[in-house]
């Protein structure tokens, strides 16, 4: 790095250029958001085209209810230590239950909603916040009924959901105590800053060990990514409470072409990898399964093992999808010649979904080899899926084992 010239240079890489290049490299910014980035370290103005008024106020909308998003954060990670007058064990739950270090609830900036109505309202309030921001923030509510607002989250463990930049835009809270009135998990509402939908947790914790290692896993879980985490074990993410969507597959994307789906070793958690794969792979991504032993999450799988153990299973038991998916539908399928036969159209029209042929050519092979089957017709078959490849059906592997069961 020159600091008088303003430029830097890797001779291993051979790539270079100015701070802007720089930062888009090491942050896998756009060049907006590498302008933006660097105009906020630096305090200075960041000066945009020329913008209508309404997209001038959604802006600063956004703004504002990221700033609110921060200080409930705040709020949070102060009341996640227990006073005389706030006495819980949301801190002994996480530290004995979930095995949490300090160190990893600072990382992910974990905190606690008091069980009160009006702990937070009053805080915001009283410090001169919008109220209606902070309800479009999901962090209030309001009762119209009753012209009340009221803490949106009570008596829960609260996981910020950031942004790839690292601003707070939403949270998952967990009940310390759950029960019928009281849902396990309860999350943010989307919003112009958050729709779960596109928003994938840890990206901006991980996002470094996903560019370092070129690869990444993929949970469904908050504790999945933080029991990885607390194992050195840094390139994972997980979807926020929602199905894997095409704009999760995106943002992984920017990071990383390499993605291990990593699901429950329970059927359920079969047919969830399933679906996410064909998202991947029209995204061009290279996908691996890893089926986690039986009554094992992720989480649970993290605590069990060191972080050479969990090396050493991944190497023994990723598999390509090819392999996973034929074989998971073939045991279904048992002696049933007819359902051996969806299995195979099923795995086809996965391989439809791939937008490199070379690619397709090569997975047909293996599975014409893996049936003893004429490639010719598998052929056939991907020409057929292809034509429908823009319109694509994820659930069918519901379909298809209702179908075994069915037959059996």
């Amino acid at each position: 790095v020159s600091n008088p010239k303003g430029i830097y240079k890797c001779f291993s890489s051979g790539k270079g250029g100015n701070v802007i290049s720089f930062i888009m490299e090491h942050e896998h910014f756009t060049y907006p958001e590498a302008i933006k980035h660097l105009c906020n370290a630096f305090g200075i103005e960041f000066l945009e085209t020329e913008r209508s008024n309404e997209e001038k106020i959604i802006e600063q909308q956004k703004e504002s209810l990221m700033i609110i998003s921060k200080i409930a954060s705040e709020y949070f990670k102060k009341n996640l230590h227990p006073t005389i007058d706030q006495p819980h064990s949301a801190l002994q739950y996480l530290r004995i239950d979930r095995q949490m270090s300090t160190e990893i609830m600072d990382k992910f900036e974990i905190g606690f909603a008091p069980a009160t109505l009006s702990g937070l309202t009053n805080h915001l309030i009283n410090n001169g916040y919008n109220w209606e921001m902070a309800v479009s923030a999901s962090v209030l509510g309001y009762h119209q009924p009753k012209n009340r607002l009221y803490d949106r989250f009570r008596n829960r463990i609260m996981f910020p959901i950031k942004n790839i930049s690292g601003n707070i835009i939403g949270f998952g809270g967990r009940a310390l105590v759950p029960d019928d009135k009281n849902p396990k998990y309860l999350n943010s509402s989307d919003s112009i800053i958050y729709n779960k939908s596109e928003v994938l947790y840890g990206i901006f914790e991980s996002k470094k060990a996903i560019i370092e290692s070129n690869k990444a896993f993929l949970s469904e879980g908050y504790t999945d990514v933080i029991s990885w985490h607390q194992r050195e074990m840094c390139n994972i993410v997980a979807s926020c409470g929602t199905s894997f969507t095409k704009e999760h597959a995106q943002i992984i994307k920017r990071f990383t072409k390499n993605v291990t789906v990593m699901f429950d070793g329970d059927a359920a958690g079969h047919r969830a990898a399933i679906r996410g794969i064909d998202i991947l792979l029209a995204e061009g991504m290279n996908v691996r399964v890893l089926i986690l032993p039986d009554g094992q999450d992720p989480d649970d799988f993290a605590k069990a093992n060191s972080k050479e153990q969990m090396l050493e299973y991944i190497a023994l038991n990723e598999k390509d999808f090819v392999m996973f998916k034929l074989n998971f539908l073939l045991e279904l399928a048992g002696d049933d010649i007819s359902l051996k036969s969806n299995a195979v159209q099923e795995v086809v029209s996965s391989i439809a979904k791939i937008p490199d042929q070379i690619k397709q050519e090569v997975y047909l092979r293996e599975c014409a080899r893996l049936m003893n089957m004429n490639i010719e017709i598998l052929r056939q078959s991907l020409k057929v899926y292809s034509k429908e490849v823009q319109d694509f059906d994820v659930v069918n592997i519901d379909n298809f084992q209702q179908q075994a069961i069915h037959s059996k």
